[in-house]
Formats: structure tokens, sequence, C-alpha cells
């Protein structure tokens, strides 16, 4: 038998403001918004499916300038995976060997969630945003769901 587990905090990402505000010309990285008054990195995050942050404790820096949130302020949900082996050799004579291998991955079905959507607005004319819609929503799985796979091996 055997076994790997895998346990972590949430890893850190970046919020950004969804296009190029700043107008650096990076088509890459979005720049950061603004934290608006009154929220702090302790109390924008509500862990949900729907929305793992609050959207709406962001804004829009004006055009040409960057916002005065920090990197990588934010994490996303915790992750922990189980994978479980069991092998099974049998002679079959002096020479050959039958080895039986049944792997189980995810063996818990634990859905480990992956980060959300952090690009908070949508670029509309004149240099402003709307808030997207999909802000703070997670959609993704961080791991496949359980996965199972049997195996004879001849070893001679």
């Amino acid at each position: 038998m055997a076994g790997i587990a895998t346990v972590h905090s949430g890893v850190p990402f970046n919020i950004g403001d969804g296009f190029d505000q700043a107008g650096t010309g990076n088509i890459f990285a979005y720049d950061r918004p603004n934290l608006n008054p009154g929220f702090n990195t302790g109390n924008i995050t509500t862990g949900t499916l729907n929305q793992w942050f609050n959207p709406k404790a962001f804004s829009l820096p004006p055009v040409g300038e960057f916002g005065n949130l920090g990197r990588d302020v934010l994490t996303g949900p915790f992750f922990w995976n189980i994978d479980f082996s069991v092998i099974k050799d049998t002679k079959l004579s002096e020479r050959f060997t039958l080895q039986f291998r049944a792997e189980f991955f995810n063996i818990f079905n634990h859905p480990d969630l992956g980060l959300p959507d952090a690009q908070i607005f949508s670029q509309l004319p004149g240099g402003t945003g709307a808030i997207n819609p999909a802000a703070g929503q997670i959609t993704t799985l961080a791991s496949n769901m359980r996965q199972i796979q049997f195996a004879l091996k001849l070893i001679f």
C-alpha cells in the first residue's frame, strides 16, 4: 500500500483591473485597482463559490494612473488531495511475476476549487469600466475528480 497526501493553504493571487487602465501597453499583466475606503484585505473575502471576494471593494483608478492595491493580497481556496494505491506481486514461476495495481487518485473525491475570476472591470469607451459580473466567482477546479485505474504487469 502507498499513499500521497497533498495539503496546502490557498494560493495568493492578484486582483486586476481587467484592462490596461494605466496605459503601459502591457497586455499580459493587468494593472491593479484601488481599494475603496472602509475596506481592507481582511474584510473583502467572503469565501463562497459565487463570490470569493467582494468586487465592490475596488474602484478603477483614473486613466494613466496605477491603483493602490498591493500584489497578491488575497488567497484562493484551501487545497487537499489524497492519492492511494495497492500493489500485489504474485509469483507465477521462478522467472515470472504478475503484479496487480489498483490506484486511486483523489480517493475521497474532494472538489478542490480553482482561483476566482480576478478581473474586476470590463472596459467601456472613454477609459471607464463596469464591474465584471463574473468577478470573484470560482468556475474551475484545481485538481481532477476521483480517478481509478487498474493494471496488470508481467515481470520477467
